[in-house]
């Protein structure tokens, strides 16, 4: 009689990197990518450079060493070691190269640190907290600078001055 085959997991498949694309584009078509949420991993191997991650996906993430912690990482081995549960967020994917990178950092939400936290700054923040120098070393060759400088004028006013000189 003829023996049966065996299942193959999510990982199973070989080295083939178009079927590798193709898993890993289809597992964020269905796990879009949220870089506010996080998820469970496993550190797998770590290098000079960040932490490998198994989070689920047919490929394991990399944390950028500068994605570790929020404070500046001398070292990987300082913060996570191989066998480590640790809660990542996918920040990109790059299905062409089988890329997946990913933080450890806090999300902050980039619309919201451009608003700030005050409700009427507007989308670029409030400068009603700039402070404007009224003294210091600069400021008396400011002042004078500044009486003394005719306001700028615009290239079309220039352009506008020397067409009138030059018709009369």
């Amino acid at each position: 009689g003829g023996g049966g085959g065996g299942g193959g997991g999510p990982r199973a498949g070989g080295g083939n990197a178009a079927n590798k694309k193709k898993e890993l584009k289809s597992y964020f078509e269905q796990n879009p990518i949220d870089p506010s949420k996080w998820v469970a991993g496993t550190v797998r191997s770590t290098t000079d450079f960040g932490a490998f991650v198994d989070f689920g996906a047919p490929t394991d993430g990399l944390v950028h060493v500068s994605q570790l912690a929020d404070a500046r990482v001398e070292s990987v081995a300082d913060v996570v070691k191989v066998g480590d549960k640790v809660r990542v967020r996918v920040t990109n994917v790059e299905a062409g190269k089988s890329r997946i990178e990913l933080s450890m950092r806090e999300y902050i939400d980039p619309i919201q640190a451009l608003i700030g936290d005050d409700e009427d700054s507007g989308p670029w923040g409030s400068n009603k907290d700039v402070v404007l120098p009224t003294e210091g070393p600069m400021q008396g060759e400011l002042n004078g600078y500044n009486s003394k400088q005719d306001p700028l004028e615009s290239a079309f006013a220039v352009a506008y001055k020397k067409a009138i000189a030059a018709k009369n």
